[in-house]
């Protein structure tokens, strides 16, 4: 059984083996688009790419306006982050298109500039 459990895994490795180049890039392109709506964002390569907010209320706020349109976003906060660093968590995955990332930059971008600091 933990044999077949290492093929299929193996295997499943071998058919989806571009997918995380896809999130990567993916990930680069949210970064890239979100900078160009003038929203502040970290540098790097991880597919996690958190939107700093610092309150909670304009995190919930944006958070709220960008579901509005559609995306599935949530406001993380303290606890789980220090006080005064609430943010927008997002998680790039490679089954979202480049027409998805960019609507959502615009739509982060938008909501950033409505609300204020």
């Amino acid at each position: 059984l933990l044999l077949l459990a290492l093929a299929t895994g193996l295997d499943h490795l071998e058919r989806h083996r571009g997918r995380a180049g896809v999130v990567r890039s993916r990930a680069a392109r949210l970064r890239r688009r979100l900078a160009e709506a003038g929203v502040g964002v970290a540098a790097g390569d991880s597919p996690i790419v958190p939107v700093f907010l610092g309150s909670n209320e304009r995190a919930l706020a944006v958070g709220a306006l960008v579901r509005a349109q559609g995306f599935d976003v949530r406001a993380v906060r303290p606890p789980t982050v220090p006080a005064g660093t609430a943010r927008l968590r997002l998680s790039v995955h490679a089954d979202h298109s480049e027409d998805e990332i960019d609507r959502l930059a615009g739509a982060i971008g938008e909501a950033v500039h409505r609300v204020p600091v």
